[in-house]
């Protein structure tokens, strides 16, 4: 029993073009330039490899077969002549060569590949070197991983049944082909008396499964519902999303700054980043402190006055259903307070003369009536308590500028002045 494989691993150099009917045949047959199919032996090993090509001479289109074995060494080569007729590829001429057994001609009618027609099966009966075949083109759906990729396909599937005998025992044989499109044909299986095996298929593909309409149907709609949720819940997740609470909520950042510009006094060391106020839910407000991280009183002040906000209603959060649970989440507000505060340093030169300190250069003794003043000259005395000689100092105060106003932090060191 001899029969030819039709294993289409193509490099496209011409295109089938179709007949006066709207049939896709390069879709199904031909849709890339390059195709690789294996062929495998009965321990499932692969054995060979077999490409196509299409030459085009004197107004004739040629399908060209080769066939390797190892590594880039030719075993066959087989020329098909092939014309479009209604919903069938027809190969009426045939050039079959062999290292073996050399070159033959037939004129056999081969059916390359055939449509259903109207979605209905469409059988055939053909003859290939004496043998003769039924046929049948059908629609059926594929659950198939290509690339990786799962997905389902209506696709054409196509049977060559022979039946013969060695002997006085019947045999019987049916190959099998599936074909998608934009794809072509993806695998050959070959059933030799009840026992199947895979004759070719194309590299790309990982797993297929052949699904009845109704399973089908199921895995479209499911697939079709899974979409439908995937983009709905992409369209979540940028709603929930953090706003920023000064678009909603302005009238309440400057209390904020206010309330940060009346403790802003109490740090110790100023940090770098800026302070991001997040209100998660209507019972969760945290505090990234940032440049405020040493006084803990500056972030528990606004925690407090932001919870008192939410409790009495005057900033409520937007909120959005969750598609997949059906639960709805509050979307958070975000406040950044990008003012930094800094240290500075002013200088108070003072002179001791007459038993009282002076502005450097002044006659009139240092003004003390204000807390600052007060502090200076009571820090000048302990100073001169400890040296006694000292005549000539200068105070060094420092303060906090935060939000235009300088915060008196107090006396940094005092010095004797030259």
């Amino acid at each position: 029993m001899k029969r030819l494989t039709l294993v289409f691993a193509i490099i496209l150099s011409y295109t089938i073009v179709c007949s006066a009917s709207n049939l896709n045949f390069e879709d199904y047959i031909y849709p890339f330039g390059c195709r690789t199919y294996s062929s495998f032996d009965s321990k499932g090993n692969v054995s060979s490899m077999t490409q196509y090509s299409f030459e085009s001479q004197n107004f004739d289109n040629y399908l060209v077969e080769e066939a390797y074995i190892g590594i880039g060494k030719m075993s066959a080569k087989n020329i098909y002549r092939y014309h479009i007729e209604g919903n069938a590829v027809i190969s009426d001429f045939q050039i079959l060569q062999n290292i073996l057994t050399g070159t033959t001609r037939n004129q056999d009618r081969l059916t390359i590949f055939a449509f259903p027609k109207e979605d209905e099966p469409y059988n055939w009966t053909e003859s290939y070197r004496g043998e003769k075949y039924q046929c049948t083109s059908e629609y059926v759906y594929l659950n198939a991983s290509i690339y990786h990729n799962m997905s389902f396909w209506k696709a054409v599937k196509i049977t060559r049944e022979n039946t013969y005998l060695i002997g006085k025992k019947k045999h019987q044989v049916v190959e099998t082909s599936y074909w998608i499109s934009g794809y072509g044909r993806i695998i050959t299986l070959v059933n030799w008396d009840g026992i199947e095996s895979t004759s070719s298929k194309l590299d790309i593909l990982d797993f297929f499964q052949e699904l009845s309409l109704d399973e089908y149907n199921t895995l479209i709609q499911k697939k079709k519902d899974e979409a439908i949720l995937k983009k709905k819940m992409e369209e979540f997740e940028e709603k929930i999303k953090p706003k920023p609470f000064e678009k909603k909520y302005a009238i309440y950042q400057q209390p904020i700054i206010d309330i940060i510009d009346s403790l802003v006094n109490t740090l110790e060391t100023i940090g770098k980043g800026p302070m991001l106020i997040t209100i998660a839910s209507s019972n969760d407000v945290s505090i990234q402190d940032g440049a405020f991280s040493s006084s803990p009183i500056i972030g528990e002040s606004i925690k407090e006055y932001l919870l008192k906000l939410l409790k009495d209603g005057a900033v409520q959060l937007d909120t959005a259903i969750n598609p997949k649970t059906n639960n709805s989440v509050e979307i958070p507000l975000i406040l950044k307070i990008s003012l930094i505060p800094a240290f500075i340093t002013e200088q108070y030169p003072l002179d001791y003369k007459k038993r009282m300190w002076y502005k450097a250069g002044s006659h009139e003794p240092f003004e003390r009536t204000s807390s600052l003043g007060d502090m200076i000259y009571t820090s000048a005395e302990e100073f001169r308590s400890a040296n006694k000689k000292a005549k000539k100092i200068c105070v060094v105060v420092k303060y906090i500028d935060f939000n235009d106003n300088l915060h008196l932090k107090g006396v940094e060191k005092i010095y004797i002045r030259e």
